[in-house]
């Protein structure tokens, strides 16, 4: 959705930070294999979409860290 701009990704990211970039540090060795496997001709949209915001995450201080408390 904030590829399509309709999720502020300022407003998201903070919140969703530590989930998308743990995400992404799980399923990257496998999406490099794939990515360089001849089997698949082009690039995997999706994958690069969630590694572009993963490392966005990570670059995003501390300070901009949204906590939410879990809903039990």
């Amino acid at each position: 959705m904030m590829e399509f701009g309709l999720l502020d990704r300022s407003e998201v990211l903070p919140m969703i930070r530590t989930r998308i970039v743990n995400l992404w540090a799980a399923i990257e060795p496998y999406v490099e294999i794939e990515r360089q496997r001849a089997a698949v001709a082009g690039s995997i949209t999706v994958l690069m979409t969630l590694e572009r915001h993963a490392v966005a995450g990570e670059e995003l201080p501390d300070e901009q860290l949204r906590v939410t408390p879990n809903k039990e």
